[in-house]
C-alpha cells in the first residue's frame, strides 16, 4: 500500500496520509514487540516529516522513540526521551506523556515519584473521558499505593474507578478487553472492595466505644482547664512582677503566655507536632481536606485545632491551608523542569485544587501574578 503513494504527482493531503501510515505501521510493530521494524518505520516517518518543516513531528518522533525504549524496558532511556520534548509541546500534556513518564518511575521502584506522574494522567483522564487500555495500570497503580499506606478509603476509591472503567471497557470492545494485561481482574476488585467495606463497617461498630472514651475524655480535659486557669492566673501575677526585669525575664513572660486560653497546653503542643508532619509530608495536597476531617485525623476537635492554626500561624484555616498549595506549587515550578510542562488545569489538581478557576485566583492573591505568567517568566528567567 505504502509503495502506492510513492508517485510524484500525488495531492498533498494523500502524502499526509502517507506519512501518518509510517507513523502507525511504527507503532503496530512496537505492540508486536518488533522493535527494529518500529525504529525502521519510525526513522522513515521522521525524515519525511521534516523535509516537510512540519513542526511537531520532532515531538511525534521522540515520543513514539520513548514508548518503544519503554516497551524494550529501557526505562531510563524512556525518561531521557521524554525529557527532550520541548516545553511548548503538546505531548507534555497528554494521558500518554505523562503515563509513560510515571510508568517508567515506577520499574524504577521511585514510587513516590511515579505517584505524582499517574496523578496527572488521571486528573487528564477525568478531564478528557479518553478511554485508553493504559488508565488500567493507572488505577492499579493507585490501588497498590494506597493498600500499602493503609489508606482503605482511598483504595476503596480507585477500586470502584477500576471497576468502573471495566465496564465501559467490556461495553465498547470484548476483544480490546482480552488484549489488556490485568493485575486485578474483576471478581478480584469485587472480593478486595467487600474485604474494604467490611473493614469500615467494624470500625463504625467501634464508634460508640470511642464516643464514650472520647467523652471521659473531654470531662478529664474540663477539670484540667479549670486547673490550669488557676495555674494561669497564679502565673499572669509572675509575669507582671518581671515585666520590668531583664531581657531573661521577659522571654520567660513570653513563654508563659504562649498558651490559648480553653486550649489545654499538653493539646497545644501535640497539634502544632501533628500539624508540622502534615506539612512535612505534604498531606495538604488531598483535595478533600476540611477542617472537621483533618481535625478528626489529628485525633483532636475543630474547635482546638481552629485556634491553634489563627494563634500560631496567625490565618484562619483556609488561608493556612491555601498558602501551603501555593508554596508548594511555586518551589516544584522552581526546582523541577518538568512540573512547569503541565497544563495549568494539571497543576492546580496536584496541588489539591478543584478547579483551575480557584488555584490561579489564589495563586494571583500570594504572588501578584496568574499561574501561566508565573510559568513564562521563570522560564525566560531559566533561559538566560
Amino acid at each position: 500500500m505504502l509503495k502506492n503513494f510513492d508517485s510524484i504527482n500525488i495531492p498533498k493531503n494523500f502524502i499526509t496520509i502517507k506519512h501518518q501510515s509510517l507513523y502507525f505501521l511504527s507503532y503496530s510493530y512496537l505492540k508486536e514487540k518488533s522493535f527494529d521494524s518500529a525504529y525502521f518505520y519510525a526513522n522513515k516517518y521522521f525524515a519525511l516529516e521534516k523535509d516537510l518543516g512540519i513542526k511537531k513531528a520532532e515531538f511525534n518522533y521522540k515520543e513514539l522513540l520513548a514508548e518503544i525504549e519503554y516497551y524494550k524496558t529501557n526505562y531510563k532511556k524512556t525518561i531521557k526521551l521524554l525529557d527532550e520534548i520541548s516545553v511548548d509541546d503538546f505531548y507534555t500534556t497528554s494521558f500518554n506523556y505523562t503515563f509513560l513518564y510515571g510508568s517508567s518511575l515506577n520499574k524504577l521502584n521511585k514510587k513516590e515519584e511515579a505517584f505524582h506522574y499517574f496523578k496527572l494522567a488521571d486528573s487528564i483522564y477525568n478531564s478528557t473521558n479518553d478511554l485508553m487500555p493504559e488508565i488500567r495500570m493507572v488505577q492499579e497503580f493507585f490501588i497498590d499505593y494506597y493498600k500499602e499506606k493503609k489508606e482503605i478509603k482511598n483504595q476503596l476509591k480507585y477500586i470502584n474507578k477500576l471497576l468502573y472503567v471495566d465496564s465501559i471497557i467490556d461495553f465498547n470492545s470484548k476483544t480490546l478487553n482480552e488484549t489488556i494485561t490485568k493485575k486485578y481482574d474483576t471478581p478480584i476488585l469485587i472480593a478486595e472492595k467487600e474485604k474494604i467495606i467490611y473493614e469500615l463497617n467494624n470500625h463504625h461498630k467501634n464508634y460508640n466505644l470511642i464516643i464514650i472514651i472520647l467523652s471521659s475524655l473531654t470531662l478529664i480535659s474540663s477539670i484540667l482547664i479549670v486547673r490550669n486557669k488557676r495555674k494561669q492566673k497564679k502565673l499572669n501575677k509572675r509575669i507582671k512582677s518581671l515585666e520590668n526585669n531583664s531581657s531573661k525575664n521577659k522571654k520567660l513572660a513570653t513563654k508563659f503566655n504562649s498558651g490559648i486560653e480553653g486550649v489545654p497546653q499538653n493539646v497545644i503542643d501535640s497539634i502544632l507536632n501533628n500539624l508540622n508532619s502534615f506539612e512535612k509530608n505534604h498531606l495538604f495536597l488531598n483535595n478533600e481536606i476540611k477542617l472537621n476531617s483533618l481535625a478528626k485525623s489529628l485525633n483532636t476537635n475543630a474547635n482546638y485545632l481552629s485556634k491553634v492554626i489563627n494563634h500560631f500561624k496567625e490565618k484562619n484555616f483556609n488561608t493556612y491551608l491555601t498558602d501551603l498549595r501555593i508554596d508548594y506549587c511555586i518551589n516544584k515550578l522552581k526546582a523541577e523542569k518538568i512540573y512547569r510542562k503541565f497544563t495549568i488545569q494539571a497543576i492546580a489538581y496536584e496541588a489539591g485544587f478543584n478547579n483551575t478557576e480557584s488555584f490561579s485566583k489564589a495563586f494571583h492573591k500570594k504572588t501578584g501574578v496568574y499561574p501561566s505568567n508565573f510559568i513564562k517568566k521563570l522560564n525566560k528567567k531559566l533561559e538566560i
